[in-house]
This record gives C-alpha cells, structure tokens and sequence, in this order.
C-alpha cells in the first residue's frame, strides 16, 4: 500500500521540478514564499468504499494464513496558483494541469498513483488587508492501490466427539 507521505511528496516534488516555483502546504504558519507559488491540500485523504467491494485472498504460509484484501482507495487533491498577478497565477494553473495530463501521468503511474480526473479551474481570489492575491486552482482525483492483510492461525486438525 502507498502511504500519504509517498504520494504528496510524488506529486509536490513532480510539479515543484516541472514548474521551478514553491508548492507549499496549504493553511499553515509558515511564512509565504515569494510570488508565483502554489499551494495544495488533500481535501477527501481517502474516499468512502464498500467493504465487501474489495478482493480478498488467502495464502497458507504453514501455521498461519494471511488472509489479504486488495481495494482501490481514492483521493482528492485541491491546488491553487498564487500571484500577484492574474494572467501569472493563470498561466501557474496551467502549467500544472498540462502536467497532471502529460509527463505528471506517466511519472505518478510509475509511483503507483493513477489520475483519475483533472477537474476544471476556479478563481480563487482572496482578499489580504488592502490587495488582492490572484489565485486560480483545480483539483485532482487521484488512485491508489490500497492493500491490508490480516495474519489467522490455520486449523490443522478437528476433533469431532459422536455423541456429545
């Protein structure tokens, strides 16, 4: 199973070398990079599911069985491009869509993580004391493959008492 902190730093690492600007984690006390630079945060960390809509197997390991489920777990992503500058936090914006559809794809699918959906961009401006900062975002759902395995003691033999 890929855990949290391997698919935000695939994702964070891959736009930060594809767009050369600062992608920050979103509602924190840090202090703001300088202009352009992205934020993100996971808005759904993990989709509901069914929990008999899995795959389940067994495997004798000898006196025990592991006794595994495979599902497929779901995530969305939330990005917004920060700027000064409208047409800059536009221009952000699509340069990290492009490459969610593109190079991002095939990068996280070697990571385990599929693009399921690229959703379409909003204004997200926001006022700060007396200005304005230009922020244009989307978000991305994504898959990942989400395994648990439970270990049970196999039973070897049943001793079965007749008229008891």
């Amino acid at each position: 199973m890929i855990k949290y902190a391997e698919i935000r730093t695939a994702m964070v690492s891959g736009l930060w070398d594809h767009m050369d600007i600062p992608i920050i984690l979103a509602n924190h006390n840090s202090p703001k990079p300088d202009y352009p630079f992205g934020r993100y945060t996971f808005t759904t960390p993990q989709q509901g599911f069914y929990p008999r809509g899995g795959v389940y197997s067994v495997e004798d390991e000898g006196e025990m069985l592991d006794y595994k489920r495979k599902d497929e777990g779901r995530m969305v992503l939330s990005l917004t491009f920060c700027s000064e500058d409208s047409t800059e936090a536009h221009e952000k914006a699509l340069q990290a869509s492009e490459w969610f559809a593109w190079k991002g794809y095939f990068y996280l699918k070697e990571k385990g993580i599929i693009i399921v959906r690229v959703e379409a961009m909003t204004n997200r401006d926001t006022l700060i004391v007396d200005d304005y900062e230009r922020r244009i975002g989307f978000d991305v759902q994504i898959r990942v493959d989400s395994d648990s395995m439970k270990e049970i003691e196999s039973i070897e033999e049943v001793e079965i008492n007749e008229g008891e």
